[in-house]
Order: structure tokens, then C-alpha cells, then sequence
């Protein structure tokens, strides 16, 4: 499109809708447009004056024969800001606005895309208690289209409190009060503790917080969030969770640094960032995590959000982090465009565990690495004792996609996964390490798991143990214990002995006869499915053995030795004396190998104890 004008003037023009000022765009050449464009243009000579505004709608269709619509600057507004409410009508109005080019106002309220077909805004629009999602948009008399558009999202109760003071006091937030709505960013002060109880609901208005108070390394609140499997907490922000590239939406912010606790806990639309504290059993959606020395386990994640605006991470695992059984979905990465490939989870400091974890493809998917060691951008850091072992990577990548990339100068443990396959190929393909770029750290993936990885046993592990007492069975955690874990179950040579087991140790009391046994555990999830433990183990019942073991037996011996002391029965108490005398309850506990290093005779005696009973006395002489 070219511009012209009587006379020597200078010519401004605009190509959103806007009125052209001194300060638009100069037109030299001729302007190209490409898509459905509302043109103005003005001329000012060299005293000033100005010409009337020109304006021109240009529709251009595309390849399939659709129009591209332009756009305008209608001023579209809601009198009632996004967030949530407390009414005790139950009711609030909406009025929508718009400046005096607008023709129509459209919306909608359950959340779907505003079209010409929509709802046609004439009057003050009613929203009732529950949740709303309001959309809008404005047309211009000319057909243009408003580039502006209302996307808000309404909670609105008839009962609750509203918090918008500091927390000054220990306080406890109960269901009488339930939901509280936080209006503000709100401050748990330094040496107070906020609990908050089951069944609460807390809401996060946004650009609002709920903080400690004080800094690294002294005095700050606490928060204490210990809801029930039955009863849980349920923490969310009022962000409708689909904000642009740019994050213009932030979602609502929780620090924790004093040991605080999360139990049982619905995180939506949350940046949750923790320091000396823990989160488990609860469940992120649409959220966001920082850890630093602190424990992530038995959570659910689901919909990531990046950490915030610039920043390619939805989880951040900072120095002295154990990050066990959790299950992570992973869904379409929201996100901004990036010059590399976005990543799951940030290591950013030594001493992180990562171990037990359920990784899946969600409905969603999209490709993303999963593990980002240090910055891409910033490579070499030193960081030490890097664990990610007995995970189960429960898909496969196209080759173009890294599982992980180690841009640490140090070595990162990866022994002992499921990477989705056995192929050794596929494994060495996906990873970026010192044997691509050798200022890069190296990964250790050998050995690798063949199948998909439950649980482990623990203990009795061919154990001879004399049946006099309950026995202590025990095992790890299912991975991803986050993935709706109901109940174990104990079996013992192939028969159920216990069911409804929702710890990971079993005290099994009954009789059983002298003889060898099998064991192995099944985990029940909430579907009725179950996976087995990754062995089975087996033990002993010999009713006779009823003495403190030594190891090595007594003897003659040219040099010291280190004796170590076992009883069949775990959990029992060895005491032990070097002189001779029989050992009381006085006498000195074992806690470790004994060294036996003076020339002559040592005679050593041992004796446990275990529920009020003792075994009988041990004697070796050395």
C-alpha cells in the first residue's frame, strides 16, 4: 500500500487500529500488508498542522480462502477484577465496557472461545457461587476485531475469611473459617506458625502470597499444611493457568524455610519454593517447584508450569534435596518459545537424590528433557554427588530429544534406571555428557534396568531367625508412591498374610514352624491393579538358635580382630562384656564390630534382649 499527500508534509501511520500520533511509524516506502489490517494514517506539515485521519480496512484471505480479521484497541473492561470472593448472597454483576468504536461486546462463561455465535452483552451479567471462567471480546462498527480480550476467572463463595494482614500470632486456620482468601501477600512473621487444618481451602488472589518470614539461615514462620488421604488441603491461585508466553498471569506464590510441612495437599496453580522442609502426598497441578535442602516424596505432578518468566524449568532441585517416589505426567510444557530445547527438572547444586520415580507420557505430550544438569548457558559448575537411580523412564524420545544433559564438570550417578528400553544404543543416544563435549561431566548409566523397576525387599534377606518373636517385615516404597497408592500386601510362601498395609513394614506375630519361607509384597492402587516387589526374598525359622552369633567364632589368632555380633531377631538389643563377667542390662551395647587387640585371652560374652525377653548368654574366647 502506498501513501500520499498534497504538498511537503510528513506522514505517520499505524497498522493496529490506533490513531496515528508524532510518534508512529514514518512512512518512506510503501507498506506491506500481510493480514486481515485496520490502516491509519495523518499528515502534519512543517508548522504543525495536521490533516484529518485516513483509515482503511483491508481483509486478505489465507491459503484455505478465510479471512484474517484485523484488530482494534477497543478499551474492553470488566468492572469486577478476576479473583475470589466472598458474597453472602451467593450472586455478583459484571458490567463489561468498551470505547464508543465498539459495536458489540460477546462472551462466555464456561471457559469456551468467544465467537461471532456468542452471547451478545446487553445487560449486567450474573455469576453465581462456584467457579466462572468470564471471556470476552469487542467488534469494531468497521468489522474489526479487539485485540484485547477478558479471560477471567471468579470464585465466588457465600461464606469465608478474608486474610489481609501479617500472620503476628500462631494461628490455626480450621473449616469454620473455611476458605480463607488471601488478598494480599501475606507474611507469616519470624518465630510464629500458621497450621492449617484438613478439609481447608485456601485461595491465593492474584499477585498475592503466603511467605515466611525472615531469611537463610536464622529465625522465620513456619507453615504447617497436614491434611488426610480422606481430608485433604487444597492450596490454589485464581490464575486461570493459561497464561501467554510472556506469563503475563502470574500464579500465586507459597515460600516455606523454617521445617516447614506439607501433608496431604492439592497444590493448583501454585509456585511452591521450599527450604528446610518438606512436601509429600500431595499433588501438583498446573505448579511449580523450589527445593533446597529439603524432601520432595510421594507427590503427584501433573500439567507443569515453569518456574517463572525467562526460566525453562517447572522443577528447580537445589543442594541437599531428596527427590524419591514421585509420579510425574508429563503433559504439553507450557511455556516460552526458547533457542533450546525446555526442560523438566533443574539440578542446580550437589547433594541431590532423585530415586524411585514414576515418569509417564500424559494425554498431552510433548516432547522435553526430562534432566538439565546446571545451566545449558552457563557449563562447568561443580557440582558433587548427583544421584538419579532406580527411576523408570516410561516411554521413549525421538533421537533429537536428550533425556539428559550434564552440563556440571562432574560425574552424575544414572545406574540402575529403566529407561524405557534395552536398548544400550537408545540410552548412549540420549544423553549428553563428557563423551560429546569433553568440558562436559560424565553420566554413569551402567548397569541399566531391563524392565520397569517397583520396589525393593528389604529384610529378612536369608535371615535365620528362631520364631519366638513377632518378625519385621521390610520394604522400599513403590516408585511413584505419588500414583494413587492404596494398600501392600504381605505374602509369605505364595499365601496372603496381610492385607491393608499402608506402611512400608509389616510386624507379622503369628506362629510360624521351623523351616525355609519365600516372601514378597504386592502394591494395591486405588484402580484394584497391583505390581509385585522387584524379589522375592527368602529365611529361616530354627526354633534352637537362641544365641548371639560372633563373627569370626573364637579362636587363636596371630594378629587383632574385629568381631561382629548379629541375633536372628531384628530389633534386638546385644550387650556384651570383654572381661569374663555375664552380660545385665548395664552392660555395654553393641553398636559396632568389637576390636579384640590385647595379646592373651579376651573372653567375650553377648546377650540380647528383645519385648521383655532375653536370649541366653554367648561365650568366645579369644
Amino acid at each position: 500500500v502506498e501513501l500520499s499527500s498534497e504538498g511537503s508534509v510528513e506522514i505517520r501511520y499505524t497498522t493496529n487500529g490506533r490513531d496515528p500520533t508524532k510518534s508512529s511509524d514514518k512512512y518512506t516506502s510503501s507498506i506491506q500488508i500481510n493480514g486481515s489490517t485496520v490502516l491509519k494514517a495523518k499528515a502534519w506539515d512543517e508548522h504543525g498542522n495536521s490533516s484529518e485521519i485516513m483509515e482503511e480496512v483491508y481483509f486478505i484471505k489465507d491459503a484455505e480462502g478465510y479471512y484474517y480479521r484485523p484488530e482494534y484497541d477497543a478499551n474492553l473492561r470488566a468492572s469486577l477484577e478476576e479473583g475470589a470472593y466472598i458474597f453472602p448472597s451467593g450472586s455478583a454483576e459484571i458490567t463489561l465496557s468498551a470505547n464508543e468504536e465498539t459495536e458489540v461486546i460477546r462472551y462466555t462463561l464456561d471457559g469456551s472461545e468467544v465467537t461471532e455465535e456468542s452471547t451478545e452483552y446487553t445487560d449486567p451479567i450474573t455469576i453465581s457461587t462456584g467457579t466462572t471462567i468470564l471471556k470476552a471480546r469487542a467488534w469494531a462498527k468497521n468489522g474489526a476485531i479487539s485485540y484485547q480480550t477478558i479471560n477471567n476467572k471468579y470464585i465466588i463463595y457465600d461464606h469465608g475469611t478474608y486474610i489481609t494482614d501479617n500472620i503476628n500470632a500462631d494461628t490455626i486456620w480450621d473449616t469454620s473459617g473455611s476458605p480463607y482468601i488471601v488478598k494480599r501477600s501475606t507474611r507469616v512473621n519470624i518465630n510464629k506458625k500458621l497450621t492449617i487444618k484438613p478439609g481447608v481451602e485456601v485461595i491465593l488472589n492474584q499477585d498475592s502470597g503466603l511467605y515466611d518470614a525472615g531469611g537463610y539461615g536464622y529465625g522465620q514462620g513456619k507453615i504447617e499444611a497436614i491434611g488426610t488421604k480422606e481430608d485433604p488441603i487444597t492450596i490454589r491461585s485464581t490464575g486461570v493457568g493459561d497464561y501467554d508466553l510472556e506469563w503475563e498471569r502470574p500464579i500465586g506464590n507459597i515460600r516455606a524455610q523454617n521445617n516447614s510441612e506439607f501433608k496431604y495437599v492439592a497444590f493448583e496453580n501454585i509456585k511452591l519454593f521450599l527450604y528446610n522442609s518438606t512436601v509429600t502426598n500431595s499433588i501438583f497441578d498446573n505448579s511449580s517447584l523450589e527445593s533446597f535442602n529439603s524432601k520432595i516424596a510421594n507427590n503427584k505432578f501433573i500439567n507443569f508450569k515453569r518456574i517463572e518468566r525467562g526460566d525453562d524449568r517447572e522443577i528447580r532441585l537445589g543442594s541437599n534435596t531428596i527427590f524419591s517416589n514421585n509420579y510425574l505426567e508429563i503433559g504439553s510444557w507450557v511455556g516460552r518459545e526458547t533457542w533450546e530445547m525446555p526442560f523438566m527438572i533443574g539440578i542446580d547444586g550437589s547433594n541431590v537424590l532423585i530415586e524411585r520415580n514414576e515418569f509417564v507420557k500424559g494425554e498431552n505430550y510433548s516432547d522435553v528433557r526430562l534432566f538439565d544438569i546446571g545451566y545449558s548457558w552457563d557449563s562447568g559448575q561443580s557440582y558433587n554427588n548427583i544421584d538419579i537411580n532406580k527411576n523408570n523412564f516410561n516411554f521413549t524420545l525421538p533421537d533429537n530429544v536428550l533425556l539428559i544433559k550434564n552440563n556440571s564438570g562432574m560425574k552424575v550417578d544414572m545406574r540402575n534406571n529403566y529407561w524405557g528400553t534395552s536398548d544400550e544404543s537408545y540410552i548412549k543416544t540420549h544423553i549428553y555428557d563428557s563423551n560429546d563435549d569433553a568440558s562436559l561431566g560424565k553420566v554413569y548409566f551402567e548397569p541399566y534396568a531391563n524392565s520397569p523397576l517397583t520396589f525393593d525387599l528389604i529384610y529378612p534377606n536369608g535371615h535365620t531367625l528362631n520364631g519366638k518373636s513377632a518378625i519385621e517385615f521390610q520394604w522400599e516404597p513403590i516408585n511413584g508412591s505419588g500414583s494413587d497408592l492404596s494398600h501392600y500386601q504381605l505374602y509369605i510362601n505364595d499365601e496372603l498374610k496381610a492385607d491393608n498395609v499402608t506402611t512400608t513394614n509389616y510386624n507379622y506375630s503369628e506362629t510360624l514352624e521351623d523351616g525355609n519361607y519365600t516372601w514378597y509384597v504386592k502394591a494395591v492402587k486405588n484402580d484394584g491393579s497391583s505390581v509385585g516387589s522387584n524379589q522375592h526374598f527368602s529365611f529361616t525359622i530354627d526354633s534352637t538358635v537362641d544365641k548371639v552369633i560372633a563373627q569370626p567364632n573364637g579362636g587363636t589368632y596371630i594378629r587383632p580382630q574385629a568381631v561382629s555380633l548379629s541375633y536372628p531377631q531384628k530389633g534386638a538389643i546385644i550387650r556384651y562384656t570383654l572381661d569374663g563377667r555375664e552380660p545385665t542390662e548395664s552392660s555395654a551395647i553393641y553398636t559396632g564390630p568389637i576390636r579384640i587387640a590385647s595379646k592373651g585371652i579376651t573372653i567375650l560374652k553377648a546377650k540380647a534382649w528383645y519385648n521383655a525377653t532375653s536370649s541366653d548368654v554367648m561365650t568366645e574366647e579369644y
